[in-house]
């Protein structure tokens, strides 16, 4: 599993300096990229963690839908509501990660590779 399964409720802890998002009482997401946030009206805002605008913060929030990593490393989570937040990967830096029960730990690397830490219990 490289990210939490639908159907957990996903609460914004902080938009900034990095974006926390807990999901359930087992995942943290935790994203220092750009973003991409498409909200509930399908309008789609691109910003750099740190300036997201408090009021985009509700549209991060609610059912887990659908989470996937693509090939690329670009993290997106789906919302019950239809609001979608996109973490992509960077070139430079670790991008997102997503630390959960156990030991286990995601991290995307600089250019997308996913390096995954778990303790297997």
């Amino acid at each position: 599993m490289i990210v939490p399964t639908p159907a957990h409720p996903v609460q914004l802890v902080q938009l900034t300096p990095v974006l926390v998002l807990r999901a359930g009482a087992d995942f943290e997401v935790q994203i220092e990229s750009e973003v991409g946030i498409e909200t509930a009206d399908r309008v789609t805002h691109r910003y750099l963690v740190g300036a997201i605008p408090e009021n985009i913060g509700p549209q991060l929030t609610g059912l887990l839908r659908d989470a996937q990593v693509t090939a690329d490393g670009t993290l997106r989570l789906e919302f019950d509501s239809g609001s979608s937040i996109e973490a992509f990967s960077d070139a430079d830096y670790e991008a997102w990660s997503v630390v959960g029960a156990n030991g286990y730990r995601v991290v995307c690397m600089p250019g997308g590779e996913l390096a995954v830490w778990s303790t297997g219990e």
